[in-house]
């Protein structure tokens, strides 16, 4: 008969191998046994593989079971948090992070969680209010500046938008993607601006530090357009669609080109297609707005 010790070693290695209901059974066999060491660990292992199984539900309610047994357990609370957000029961989730919050305060990963419920209820100044408390109190900015950034575009507010980006940049020790991501941000930011000299620059930025950045190759596409190079702004946004060829945004930018082109039954046809893809769950109601606005030319 294998030893507690060992039993937890079988289902690490069963796990490991996708062997997950196994490994369900024997987390299950030790957290029967009355003097078992690693309870809080197998009861969050068994959570995981459940959400992992699709079953999200039952997750939660071994979470809470969990719970019981360490109401002081601050990776139980936060784990039960972030499988109601993947369930999308995000009010559920927003209390059992605000009382995590009550619990241990100014932690960022739950700050992050908060900003990111708080983004799905399109509340954008709760965001920035967020994001300038945690700034305080942790050392590692980059993730609340770029939320900042986005909530403060958002609401019009491009220059503060820009500044929190700049702020980010500054950040030690960044990845080339964040950085692509930063420059990304700031070119799109610019583009709302109409200063498309300093957008294509920055675009153009981004695509050095992520050559796979979809978003900067459809604006700086946008960009050359506005620039009266209507051609190499095709071929941008074409590249994009390349990498993903259900990219709602893609279309609507080409659209939009064609619209420059005074091509605008290729415009009808492209702003059909983003709406088709999805364009105003992924992003917002623009392309509903410009179809209507070309089907009342046609007819």
């Amino acid at each position: 008969m294998m030893s507690p010790i060992q039993v937890y070693k079988y289902i690490e290695r069963q796990l490991a191998m996708g062997n997950h209901q196994r490994g369900l059974k024997f987390i299950d066999l030790l957290l029967n046994e009355d003097d078992c060491k690693k309870r809080l660990e197998l009861y969050q292992k068994k959570a995981s593989v459940l959400v992992l199984l699709g079953q999200e539900t039952q997750a939660v309610a071994v979470l809470a079971q969990a719970i019981e047994e360490f109401p002081s357990s601050f990776e139980l609370r936060f784990q039960k948090s972030l499988t109601l957000m993947n369930q999308g029961l995000y009010l559920s989730a927003q209390s059992e992070l605000d009382l995590l919050d009550a619990l241990y305060p100014n932690h960022p990963d739950v700050y992050l969680s908060r900003i990111e419920i708080a983004e799905w209820q399109e509340a954008y100044q709760k965001v920035i209010e967020l994001s300038r408390h945690i700034l305080v109190y942790t050392e590692e900015k980059y993730d609340f500046l770029m939320a900042k950034s986005r909530a403060h575009v958002k609401l019009g507010e491009f220059d503060l938008a820009i500044e929190a980006l700049y702020q980010a940049e500054q950040e030690p020790e960044l990845t080339s993607l964040s950085k692509g991501l930063i420059y990304s941000d700031l070119g799109y930011i610019y583009m709302l601006k109409s200063d498309y000299e300093e957008a294509q620059k920055m675009l153009e930025m981004a695509l050095e530090y992520d050559e796979l950045d979809s978003f900067a190759y459809c604006n700086l596409g946008y960009v050359l357009a506005q620039n009266g190079r209507e051609q190499e702004g095709l071929d941008f946004v074409n590249a994009a669609m390349e990498l993903d060829a259900q990219y709602s945004y893609a279309f609507k930018i080409r659209g939009q080109i064609y619209l420059l082109m005074n091509k605008n039954r290729l415009a009808l046809m492209d702003f059909k297609l983003a709406q088709k893809m999805g364009y105003e769950i992924d992003f917002d109601e623009e392309v509903n707005i410009l179809l209507k606005e070309l089907m009342q030319q046609f007819n």
